[in-house]
């Protein structure tokens, strides 16, 4: 999920202003766990994963995180350690915030505080709605509630179809709905049958949205049109900050 309006504007802000910068590959571990939950990140562009590793040594990925968000914001509510990990999952440029400057923003804008803090319940009640799926679902359920989810927070019209993002292996889907690769693989071989996806290099695009919604009970998501402008003046847009 993206930071919207002047909590938004403010968050890339404080980054330009606190932050230091890393443009990452794909594979790049920015934080593993176990170690010090010191630091917020701010994600310029590309795509970050956030997993859980498992008893049994496997990982499931808990969300992923695109352009205008923050995470590791564990680090802000008094977590000395990192319970999972991040990696990069397409080319990205981070920027990597002190916890303390970043809480000293929230303890002195309130308007900022309310935004974020709803920002982050937001993010949180997508995952429980998520994690509930790999509960009670079927795997086709499963895999199907991901798709449209992905095509929620970053899906793109390309004419009637939807290009999802990020470029996802079978067994980061995997990986993301709590199966195996076998049986994602054979999920979406059963969707692409019905005309409802395509997956071609790691490119999945949904074909029939309101179709593929209608087989799990779901209303379709809403895509608002892509922007890959630019952020408007961030000086005009945001309060006042703080001095360093």
């Amino acid at each position: 999920m993206t930071l919207m309006g002047s909590a938004g504007v403010q968050a890339r802000e404080i980054a330009f202003a606190h932050g230091r910068k890393r443009t990452l590959p794909p594979h790049t571990s920015v934080f593993v766990a176990g170690e010090a939950a010191e630091s917020v990140y701010y994600v310029e562009s590309g795509f970050v994963k956030i997993v859980s590793p498992t008893a049994d040594g496997k990982e499931l990925i808990l969300t992923f995180v695109g352009r205008g968000a923050v995470f590791g914001e564990e680090a802000l509510f008094g977590v000395r350690k990192r319970e999972e990990f991040a990696s990069i999952v397409e080319p990205a440029e981070l920027w990597v915030l002190p916890s303390e400057r970043f809480r000293q923003y929230l303890e002195n804008d309130a308007q900022f505080a309310t935004q974020w803090c709803g920002w982050v319940a937001e993010r949180w009640r997508r995952m429980e709605r998520r994690l509930k799926h790999l509960m009670f679902l079927s795997h086709r359920d499963r895999v199907i509630h991901a798709l449209l989810d992905l095509a929620e927070e970053f899906g793109e019209y390309r004419g009637a179809t939807v290009l999802l993002h990020p470029r996802l292996s079978h067994q980061e889907l995997a990986a993301y709905v709590g199966a195996t690769r076998e049986t994602v693989t054979s999920v979406l071989l059963e969707l692409r049958a019905a005309g409802l996806v395509v997956a071609a290099r790691r490119r999945l695009t949904l074909v029939a949205v309101d179709r593929l919604a209608a087989l799990v009970g779901r209303a379709p998501p809403h895509i608002p049109q892509p922007s890959r402008a630019p952020f408007p003046g961030l000086r005009e847009l945001a309060p006042s900050l703080p001095p360093h």
